[in-house]
Formats: structure tokens, sequence, C-alpha cells
């Protein structure tokens, strides 16, 4: 009997990480998920804007509000990345 419960703890240790995993897993993805679609906006806004100066004839310089998309994007694409980087890592723990 004791052998059944030693295997039977072993076990549910190993679905309890396993679920503890799949869980920051699944936060960390809904995360990314947003970030994903913040992205997209800025990238969205900084074509209108490019888009609109190419049809003004304008200077396609970037302007204040142009350069603050631009950092925007750039801090986005770094927050995207570490978060890759986070599920990757969770992704390769091993389990105690």
């Amino acid at each position: 009997m004791g052998d059944f419960k030693e295997k039977f703890n072993h076990l549910w240790g190993q679905a309890k990480n396993e679920m503890e995993k799949t869980t920051k897993i699944g936060v960390k993805l809904f995360q990314s998920g947003q970030l994903c679609s913040e992205l997209h906006e800025k990238l969205q806004d900084l074509g209108r804007y490019y888009f609109d100066c190419v049809q003004q004839n304008k200077d396609l310089a970037p302007n204040e509000s142009a350069q603050k998309l631009i950092d925007e994007i750039q801090q986005l694409k770094i927050e995207i990345h570490k978060s890759e980087e986070e599920i990757t890592s969770i992704k390769k723990q091993v389990n105690n």
C-alpha cells in the first residue's frame, strides 16, 4: 500500500507542476497577445501618419508624434521578445 501511495503522490506532484507551468504559459501568452495587439495599433497609426504625409507631399522626417510612435513600437517589440523568452524558459523548466 505504501508503494501505491508513493507513486500516487509522485504522479500528483508531476501533474501539479505541469498545471502550474501551463498556467504560467497561458498568462504569458495572454499578455503577449495584448502586446501584439497594441503593437499592431501603433504600426497602423504610424502607417496612417506616413500615408497622410505622402498624400499631402509633406516631409517624411518624423515629427514629435511620429517619433513617439516609433519609440513605443520599439519598446513593444522589446517587451514581446522578452515575453517570448520567458515562455520558452517556462517550457524548458524541469519538473522537480
